[in-house]
């Protein structure tokens, strides 16, 4: 054999390379071990340096070291060997999933090994679904903006969310929801929401329910448009409603409640569910309704549960009036009862017929009720025609008796001459004469006092 350069020329045969032809397995130096001393060329195509320096451009596919790895994905950096679990940190100009299944964010992202995820960028860009982060916590922290797109299907570990910045929208068109579920249903815990800000709100066409730290419920019906109202202290707005904690074991509102036609406020058991307002206690003497004002230390007013209405002055003062049923059909009071009568009513008269009399000062005809359920007719009426109408007027209803009732207490004033007559009034209202009056200019003078029959 001759020297020469391995190729057909002839010469000695070169035993590393033929031409351009690597003909071992590698070239390595001296001492070579891997991962740890020295150098090697493979004849596949990898190398293994200890360092080196480049001054030009160096291109590849995938760098990979022993905790991290950049490739046409982003840059990646694990807490050891690159594993499902360990990534800390990532920056990606989409988010995705990794080679080992660990989620990352868009844009430089860090994750601790609790699953804590921090953000450098606004996450209201974001639109990497998250089917599942594997630890305790997700954190969304100041000035990250809010999370308006992608999801967070699952929160495994502790499952906690902890939100530092001001929202975390839902896309509501997209029938978003948040879902509470316990880690481990069989020991009974329970999924919570936990504010330690002042205040949470859920906002949807700027409607607003804000939860204070307090435990006040607050919702604020548009308010001019603008939700930013939400985060104002105290009162949210114009409109706005409460629901919190009054005192022990007492819910309070500052505004009204309403409920709608079918439903009540109930209070105890066996209470008559039909009813609007129903007491069901326990005794017959508890009390079921009362009212005060502000200043009584005593009510003014009781229902015990035995149907029993207790009236008083209030103030320092105990009740001591009551009314009571007595029997059947039978009402009792322990006291005196002093009636109050209605307002005198002036009657519109009849065909051929004025109120007064027809000359000189006497009571114009007046009608009303008294505190004893009786009809009072009082006064003086005079005929303006020679054929004044047989009914004189007629009494509205609410006061017309029961049954037909007449009364003598009617004077017909006859030229001078006073003649008696009785006055009818039925039960259709219409008061008559005994006796038809066919002349013009005579007076009629009432003095009558029938009952209506509304008191058996």
């Amino acid at each position: 054999m001759g020297w020469g350069d391995g190729g057909d020329g002839g010469g000695w045969g070169d035993p590393l390379v033929g031409s351009t032809i690597l003909r071992r397995p590698a070239i390595q130096s001296p001492g070579y071990t891997a991962d740890s001393v020295g150098w090697t060329i493979n004849a596949d195509g990898s190398v293994e340096f200890n360092s080196g320096v480049f001054r030009g451009t160096v291109t590849a596919g995938t760098f990979q070291g022993t905790d991290f790895i950049i490739n046409a994905s982003g840059a990646f950096f694990y807490s050891g060997v690159p594993a499902a679990g360990n990534l800390i940190y990532s920056i990606a100009s989409v988010g995705g999933v990794d080679a080992f299944g660990n989620n990352y964010l868009q844009g430089a992202a860090g994750y601790t090994n609790q699953g804590q995820i921090t953000s450098a960028n606004s996450i209201a860009t974001r639109s990497t679904q998250f089917s599942s982060l594997q630890g305790p916590l997700l954190i969304l922290s100041p000035d990250l903006g809010t999370w308006n797109s992608g999801s967070l299907q699952a929160v495994t570990g502790n499952g906690h969310i902890i939100l530092t910045a001001p929202q975390l929208p839902l896309d509501g068109g997209n029938g978003a929801v948040v879902t509470l579920i316990p880690a481990s249903p069989a020991n009974g815990a329970n999924a919570q929401i936990t504010a330690t800000a002042d205040k949470y709100a859920f906002t949807a066409t700027n409607d607003t329910v804000n939860i204070t730290t307090n435990g006040a419920v607050q919702v604020d019906p548009l308010n001019g448009g603008s939700a930013t109202h939400a985060f104002i202290a105290g009162t949210i707005g114009s409109g706005s409603v409460n629901w919190y904690r009054g005192a022990s074991n007492t819910w309070k509102t500052d505004d009204s409640v309403l409920l709608t036609d079918g439903n009540g406020v109930f209070v105890g058991s066996g209470y008559d569910a039909a009813s609007a307002f129903a007491s069901g206690r326990a005794n017959l003497t508890d009390d079921a309704f009362s009212a005060r004002i502000t200043t009584d230390s005593n009510s003014r007013w009781v229902v015990t549960s035995n149907g029993i209405h207790h009236f008083g002055p209030g103030g320092a003062t105990a009740i001591d009036t009551t009314i009571q049923r007595e029997a059947a059909g039978v009402m009792g009071i322990n006291g005196a009862w002093v009636g109050h009568g209605e307002t005198w009513h002036t009657p519109t008269m009849g065909s051929g017929w004025a109120t007064g009399p027809f000359s000189g000062t006497i009571q114009a005809i007046q009608y009303r009720q008294d505190a004893m359920d009786n009809l009072v007719i009082v006064g003086a009426c005079h005929s303006t025609s020679a054929t004044p109408a047989a009914t004189l007027f007629t009494l509205p209803v609410g006061w017309r008796p029961a049954i037909t009732q007449r009364s003598p207490g009617v004077v017909e004033n006859n030229s001078g001459t006073p003649v008696v007559e009785f006055v009818e009034i039925n039960s259709s209202g219409a008061v008559s004469l005994g006796t038809a009056l066919a002349a013009s200019g005579k007076d009629v003078y009432f003095q009558v006092c029938v009952p209506l029959g509304n008191i058996s």
